[in-house]
């Protein structure tokens, strides 16, 4: 079996032999950075009734990585991040990631609106039973819109990929 790594790997080899082979099933989590995904609100998905103490920690933890360069956050182990993206702070990130969804003619918008719908559906599945009705056409619509959204996302994926980033910089 392949650890991480390896798979990221492999799949930045793929890539770059194959960028036409590329499609929606490749992109992970690639939408939670984009506009309106949770990793770009670190309150995003925290439990009601969450400690101060724990919500000034997620707070500084979430600046800082907005405003440090990624380098010296992740140092010494630099692990599967490109050059390109070791150099950028957390808010240099999303703005890339923003101007390629642009450049590819997705308004930023569209790309949020999914992403709050996904957070939205995901919170009213997670409050029903298992196996019931309701649950299961609401998840059956969930993954027709996180499917839609990928394949949106998959231009604006090669389009980061082109400007320098790895598999590893965009999975997440």
């Amino acid at each position: 079996m392949q650890s991480k790594p390896e798979k990221d790997q492999q799949a930045d080899i793929d890539y770059q032999r194959h960028p036409e082979l590329m499609d929606s099933r490749h992109l992970n989590n690639f939408y939670t950075i984009c506009a309106g995904g949770y990793h770009r609100d670190p309150m995003m998905g925290a439990v009601e009734g969450i400690s101060a103490t724990m919500r000034t920690t997620l707070q500084d933890k979430f600046n800082r990585r907005m405003h440090l360069p990624l380098a010296e956050i992740v140092k010494p182990d630099p692990g599967e991040y490109s050059p390109l993206r070791l150099s950028q702070n957390g808010q240099e990130f999303f703005d890339a990631i923003d101007a390629a969804t642009e450049e590819a003619g997705i308004p930023l918008e569209a790309i949020r609106l999914f992403n709050e719908t996904l957070t939205r559906w995901n919170d009213m599945i997670s409050e029903l039973q298992r196996g019931s009705p309701v649950r299961s056409a609401l998840e059956k619509e969930r993954g027709e819109v996180f499917r839609i959204l990928n394949v949106l996302l998959v231009s604006v994926y090669k389009k980061l990929r082109e400007k320098g980033y790895s598999h590893g910089d965009l999975w997440r």
